[in-house]
């Protein structure tokens, strides 16, 4: 969580948005809500995070694992999908290789 902080503090400010899907099995939505919020306030989180569903599961073409981070251009396109964790630098050179102007778009 703090490099996710870290990560929407540094990136904010260039238009890109962070949003975390929480999930925990056998938990009602109004558990798994009222968990997403303590988590925020304990951790000073500032990226909006929401409970997630089988619905949300099913739009991830194999998930198999958490965290996956999902990494959507502004027109709405997956770009990468990275599972498990990164380091903050691996992090920064996957955004500038992705989105700075040289980038090509497929």
């Amino acid at each position: 969580v703090p490099q996710l902080i870290e990560f929407h503090k540094k990136y904010q400010r260039n238009g890109i948005e962070l949003v975390a899907i929480a999930y925990k099995q056998d938990a009602s939505q109004e558990e798994l809500s009222g968990a997403i919020r303590d988590f925020i306030k304990q951790n000073g989180i500032k990226y909006p995070c929401l409970p997630g569903d089988q619905a949300t599961l099913d739009q991830v073409p194999e998930l198999k694992a958490f965290p996956t981070k999902i990494i959507i251009d502004l027109q709405g396109r997956a770009r990468l999908k990275l599972e498990g964790t990164q380091s903050s630098q691996d992090l920064d050179d996957i955004m500038r290789a992705l989105f700075s102007p040289s980038a090509s778009v497929s």
